[in-house]
């Protein structure tokens, strides 16, 4: 199927590319860029699960801004739209990550 001219596309960022991030300069210019209006950003609650899990390991937590975490959080609850996790990826090498987000009812 393709899009229209109109339609905006979707875009799903990993939880390792979001704590990449945050521990790297210039994480508030790249957070402008995904939040741009012509993305349609798509998260899950198992991406918020993952992302509150590393962030609190030790050798990160004493790298990462917590405000910046937090603007991050909050950002994405409000311009993201969550969906459903419908399915099981088997070809994934981390267990944990292992799931395809697939749009279902907004939140």
């Amino acid at each position: 199927m393709l899009k229209s001219k109109n339609e905006k596309t979707r875009l799903i960022v990993d939880a390792n590319a979001w704590i990449s991030s945050l521990l790297s300069p210039g994480f508030r210019a790249r957070l402008e860029v995904v939040f741009d209006s012509k993305y349609r950003l798509m998260v899950s609650g198992q991406l918020f699960r993952e992302l509150g899990r590393t962030i609190h390991k030790p050798y990160l937590a004493r790298h990462i801004n917590q405000a910046d975490y937090e603007t991050l959080v909050s950002r994405l609850r409000f311009y993201a739209e969550l969906v459903d996790v419908r399915s099981t990826v088997g070809i994934c090498r981390d267990t944990k990550e292992a799931f395809s987000p697939r749009p279902g009812k907004r939140r």
